[in-house]
């Protein structure tokens, strides 16, 4: 935890600013299986913390989640059926090198609440693998820019535009901020995230027009002891509409 508050205060006072997320300039796309958006997948009636199912978040606000692609230095992509969430940084051992993964959610929005304020949040459970404590950012990505969909690869992304919110990965502080289905949530240490100090970010965001919205989550660096966080189902990058009522 002191290596997050000390890389905090470095990144205090460089000249990262947190604009509003940019939705895509694309249109709308079909809701994919592993992208209920603000729907409960059945099993959830019977299995609340099942990883298919959304965060219960305590507010009784909305959860839209992300359909995530999972984004590898040395191998390209990883487009598996039950929907991986992966950042940090790997070595191989036959390469003799460092491999980052980035994970590109792609929110499915909908339509109806750019009025509304918005906030991220991250989510994970028992199930997941979160091995250290480590920063990990939030991208806005530059529109127009390299390819946003299910076919994306690492060398195909678009291009990384500004940091918008980052958050500390540590399955510790996590658990104290339970869901009400047993989910843990990741504090965010700037941008409009879940827990973020003021004086580093707004509390909120302007929510997107409806239709396809994408970030790249990224380990803020490369650390041998740093490991890759692994969570699966709906976990990962989370976007709360206040005031909506959730599914739940």
């Amino acid at each position: 935890m002191q290596f997050i508050l000390s890389t905090l205060v470095l990144l205090a006072t460089s000249a990262l600013a947190a604009p509003a997320p940019q939705a895509s300039s694309e249109p709308s796309w079909k809701t994919i299986e592993w992208t209920p958006g603000m729907a409960i997948p059945k099993v959830c009636k019977t299995s609340p913390t099942h990883n298919a199912c959304p965060a219960r978040l305590k507010s009784g606000n909305a959860l839209v989640t992300a359909r995530n692609v999972v984004l590898n230095s040395l191998l390209g992509a990883n487009h598996e059926s039950h929907n991986n969430f992966r950042s940090g940084w790997s070595h191989d051992d036959t390469y003799k090198r460092y491999v980052e993964e980035t994970t590109l959610s792609l929110f499915d929005f909908p339509a109806g609440y750019q009025n509304k304020q918005c906030k991220f949040q991250f989510v994970t459970d028992g199930g997941d693998l979160v091995p250290a404590p480590m920063l990990h950012m939030v991208w806005a990505l530059v529109n127009g820019t390299g390819n946003l969909g299910l076919d994306t690869t690492y060398d195909s992304k678009p291009s990384r535009d500004k940091v918008v919110a980052m958050f500390a990965a540590d399955e510790a502080l996590a658990r104290k901020h339970a869901t009400a289905n047993e989910k843990w949530m990741h504090q965010f240490v700037f941008g409009p995230g879940e827990g973020t100090p003021k004086r580093y970010g707004n509390a909120t965001f302007p929510c997107p027009p409806g239709g396809k919205v994408g970030y790249e989550v990224a380990s803020i660096k490369a650390l041998p002891v740093g490991g890759v966080i692994n969570a699966g189902g709906n976990n990962g990058l989370g976007i709360e509409i206040i005031g909506v009522k959730s599914g739940w």
